[in-house]
């Protein structure tokens, strides 16, 4: 069939199958080649998807323990801002399961600080340290030159008991 009468035939309503104009003079292509290329190119493609996912995954997790580390916290200065002179790390480590098995690790710091003195109107805060998060992602550990990244997080509240006493009479 030439060029011309193909031509004739897709103006005139050609079938769905049939090749375009501008493509009749070009040479088919093996499909064994075009398998291999679709293969390469689908590996490729495999291999960035699968770092955007447990990326995506180590991500989670990190927010996930901030979140834990940062209620944690909250409750160590909530409870402080009523006793201000007391040990809080028992309250943070007992405030979610995943801080309860890292204190009992002795992977979580608690630091406590009273700002002025330990009476209302001064303020607590509570910062709560979690040194080595492992990531799951070992080619981000190439990137950062490290499997392990800190996480921290802090919380100051106002002291509500015991009230201060003046030095004036």
């Amino acid at each position: 069939m030439s060029v011309s009468k193909f031509s004739s035939r897709l103006s005139n309503g050609g079938t769905a199958g049939a090749l375009r104009a501008q493509d009749a003079h070009k040479a088919p292509v093996a499909p064994s080649l075009q398998g291999g290329q679709s293969l390469i190119e689908f590996a490729f493609v495999l291999v960035i998807i699968l770092l955007l996912l447990v990326g995506t995954v180590d991500l989670g997790r990190a927010i996930f323990t901030y979140l834990a580390l940062r209620d944690g916290a909250q409750e160590g200065a909530s409870y402080a801002s009523y006793d201000p002179t007391a040990n809080v790390t028992s309250r943070v480590c007992n405030s979610s399961n995943l801080l309860q098995s890292e204190c009992s690790a002795g992977h979580i710091t608690v630091q406590k600080s009273v700002i002025g003195a330990a009476c209302g109107g001064n303020s607590v805060q509570v910062r709560v340290t979690y040194p080595s998060f492992t990531l799951v992602t070992p080619f981000l550990g190439v990137i950062l030159n490290r499997q392990t990244i800190p996480i921290s997080a802090w919380v100051m509240d106002t002291i509500l008991a015991p009230a201060c006493t003046s030095p004036y009479p």
